[in-house]
């Protein structure tokens, strides 16, 4: 991200205007004209301006901090707020964080994201993640939703248990195959299979048993 100075957009202030200054106790001193204040430290680097209504604070070193131990510090803007860092940019709170994309009335409908003691809770319309790589560590997950669509080149699924409940499965493919190492069970009301080509089965052993009538219909029946 390429950083916005904040020297460049506030214009010093006019010295032509017979400028007073203020010489400070350890080596600074303020500039003040009719237009604006400036504060410099003792090697005459700029550390406040003040110009036609927008203020600049640059200290020459080290940190600058803005502190209210007994109240809230606040920052609003008519139009834009922008943080930059040449780094790391932090945001932390004792209780939560939280991101709107609203404030006023429109605040608790407004998309957000929440960080608290409980966890993190994304919240919107349309909750949307590009990426070119996905990873996603969870001891537990739980999804509810209306309705799911998934579309994938391939999908790998790898479970030790692996449970389906619905009121209707439908499963619609080009070819279809299952490799069980033990037991293929199928518990039904009725079984009914339909193919319109050939259907074989091989087998080392087949048995079969009805309670009631056992019949085969076709033009031939061959057996051996």
């Amino acid at each position: 991200m390429k950083r916005s100075s904040s020297q460049a957009t506030v214009t010093p202030i006019d010295r032509t205007d017979e400028p007073r200054r203020l010489d400070l106790p350890d080596g600074g001193h303020a500039v003040a004209a009719a237009n604006g204040l400036e504060v410099f430290d003792p090697s005459g680097r700029l550390l406040v301006r003040y110009r036609d209504g927008a203020l600049e604070l640059s200290p020459a070193s080290g940190d600058l901090l803005l502190s209210a131990p007994n109240g809230k510090v606040r920052i609003e803007a008519g139009v834009d707020v922008e943080i930059a860092a040449a780094r790391d940019v932090l945001v932390s709170g004792d209780r939560s964080a939280e991101l709107a994309a609203a404030r006023g009335a429109e605040a608790d409908v407004a998309p957000r994201v929440r960080v608290d003691a409980h966890g993190a809770k994304v919240t919107g319309p349309t909750v949307e993640v590009r990426a070119q790589r996905g990873r996603a560590f969870l001891a537990r997950a739980d999804l509810v939703a209306t309705a799911v669509r998934t579309s994938a080149t391939t999908i790998e699924t790898t479970a030790k248990r692996l449970d389906t409940t619905a009121e209707k499965v439908t499963l619609r493919a080009k070819e279809l195959s299952q490799e069980i190492a033990g037991l293929l069970q199928t518990r039904a009301a009725r079984v009914r299979t339909l193919v319109r080509g050939a259907f074989t089965l091989h087998t080392k052993t087949v048995h079969m048993k009805s309670e009631e009538d056992t019949a085969i219909d076709g033009r031939r029946v061959l057996l051996g």
